[in-house]
């Protein structure tokens, strides 16, 4: 493989998702009866459609090659300006249905808030916006601690000037001035 490094990265702007164009996953299985995999996908389809009023297309992988059994249901969210993903693991006397459900919430979560990005992408940006040069921006569904803390140690480390709005747990905004 080879890499070539860019020359400078570029600013962000992600103030808002745009509209939902399509939600689609998948309902993977290891070492599991395939109606494991099946009972996911259809609580999972059952529950979008029922409560969020989405079509949803979601496929099945079984026999994933594993040392154990196990149970995972991914979901993404493709909107016109972005991309947020959502996913659950099985675990021992877990029901599929359960599964199913905790990724079901966390997309319906993010669907019904402002924001254009989750709160487990917000952290990782940052970095990368510290970088680039240039303004970026972009709005999140949630102010976490974990966020607060990487803008603190990157204000202690670069020259980056940065702005946050929000309050912890509630929708908010970063900005990056750089030059």
């Amino acid at each position: 493989m080879k890499i070539d490094p860019i020359q400078e990265l570029k600013p962000i702007f992600l103030a808002d998702r745009g509209l939902l164009k399509k939600v689609r996953g998948i309902s993977a299985i290891s070492n599991l009866p395939k109606h494991v995999a099946e009972r996911q996908k259809e609580q999972a389809l059952r529950r979008i459609q029922r409560e969020l009023k989405i079509e949803a297309e979601i496929a099945i992988a079984y026999d994933i090659p594993s040392n154990g059994p196990g149970s995972f249901l991914f979901l993404l969210a493709e909107y016109e300006k972005t991309r947020a993903a959502f996913s659950s693991l099985g675990a021992r006397v877990k029901p599929a249905e359960k599964v199913a459900d905790e990724a079901v919430d966390s997309m319906k979560n993010f669907i019904e808030s402002d924001g254009c990005i989750n709160s487990h992408l917000a952290d990782q940006l940052v970095p990368f916006m510290s970088l680039a040069k240039g303004s970026s921006f972009f709005t999140t569904t949630q102010m976490t601690e974990h966020l607060l803390t990487n803008l603190w140690v990157i204000g202690h480390f670069l020259e980056s000037k940065v702005r946050s709005w929000g309050e912890m747990g509630r929708p908010g905004r970063v900005e990056f001035l750089n030059e």
